[in-house]
C-alpha cells in the first residue's frame, strides 16, 4: 500500500497554513523525473544532499521514489546544473579518481565554488555553458573568478558540454595532461625520482653554462733567489752531498 500521508516532521506551521518542509517539497518535484528543482534548490543553498536523503528516507512508501533515488545519485558530488552532473558523470564513467566537485574556495574576502577540482594537483575544471554563463555580466564574474584561481596558484581548464559530448577522448587527453603538468612530484615513486633526476641535470646544465669558467695561470718558475732560500745552499765538501742536491734540485723544477 502506497502511503500518500507526509511525516509529521516535515510538515510546517504558519499561523492557519500548512506546507512542507524544502527538502520534502524537492522530493515531491521530483517525482516526474525534472531534475532542475534539485539543482536550482542546491545552488540557492535551500537545501543538501544529506537532508534531501533523510526525507527520503523518511518517505519509503511513496510513489516515485526510484526516480528520485535516480537523480540523487547523479548528484551526488553535489552538482548544481545538469551541465555539472554531466561533467561529472563524464569523469566517473572514465574513471578519473583523485577530484570533488562543487568545492568551496574562500579568496580575497569571497566565497568560489569550483565544479570539479583535483586537489592534489590544483587544476581546476570549470563547464562553461549558455544555463548559466550567457550573459555580459556572468562572463566577467567568471573571467574575474579565473583570474583570481590563476593569482592563488589553481590552473584552470575550460570547458563545454559539446566538448565532452562530441570529443571525449581529446577532453579526457587534456585533463590527463594538465594533471601531468600540475601533479607533484613523488619522491619515492622510481619514475618521480628520475624525472626529479632529469630536471636536476637539465637546471644544472643550464646554470652552468651561463657561468664563466675562470681563466688558470701556469704556476710561476722560482727564481734563483727563492731556490737557494728553498733548498739552501749547495754543499761544498761532500760529493755524495752535492749530488743529492743537484738531484733534489732537478726534480722539483
Amino acid at each position: 500500500m502506497v502511503e500518500d500521508s507526509p511525516d509529521p516532521r516535515y510538515i510546517r506551521i504558519r499561523g492557519p497554513l500548512r506546507f512542507s518542509a524544502p527538502s520534502l517539497t524537492v522530493i515531491d518535484l521530483l517525482r516526474d523525473g525534472d531534475d532542475d528543482p534539485l539543482y536550482d534548490a542546491l545552488r540557492r543553498r535551500v537545501v543538501g544532499l544529506h537532508s534531501v536523503r533523510r526525507a527520503l528516507s523518511a518517505h519509503p512508501q511513496r510513489a516515485g521514489n526510484a526516480e528520485v533515488r535516480r537523480l540523487l545519485w547523479r548528484a551526488r558530488e553535489n552538482a548544481w546544473s545538469r551541465g555539472e552532473a554531466e561533467l561529472h558523470d563524464f569523469l566517473r564513467r572514465l574513471a578519473i579518481a583523485g577530484w570533488n566537485g562543487n568545492v568551496r574556495r574562500e579568496m580575497r574576502g569571497s566565497v568560489h565554488y569550483i565544479d570539479a577540482l583535483f586537489g592534489r594537483e590544483r587544476l581546476a575544471l570549470e563547464l562553461d555553458g549558455v544555463e548559466h554563463h550567457s550573459s555580459t555580466i556572468d562572463r566577467e564574474y567568471d573571467y574575474r573568478r579565473r583570474a583570481l584561481l590563476m593569482a592563488h596558484g589553481y590552473r584552470v581548464l575550460g570547458l563545454t558540454l559539446g566538448m565532452l559530448r562530441t570529443d571525449p577522448e581529446r577532453v579526457a587527453w587534456e585533463i590527463g595532461a594538465a594533471r601531468a603538468i600540475t601533479r607533484p612530484p613523488d619522491p619515492g615513486r622510481p619514475e618521480s625520482r628520475g624525472a626529479m633526476a632529469a630536471e636536476s641535470s637539465a637546471v644544472t646544465g643550464r646554470f652552468a653554462a651561463r657561468v664563466t669558467p675562470r681563466r688558470t695561470r701556469p704556476p710561476a718558475r722560482p727564481t734563483p733567489g727563492a731556490r737557494r732560500r728553498r733548498w739552501g745552499p749547495m754543499p761544498g765538501s761532500c760529493p755524495s752531498a752535492r749530488r743529492r742536491w743537484i738531484a733534489i734540485r732537478r726534480t722539483a723544477s
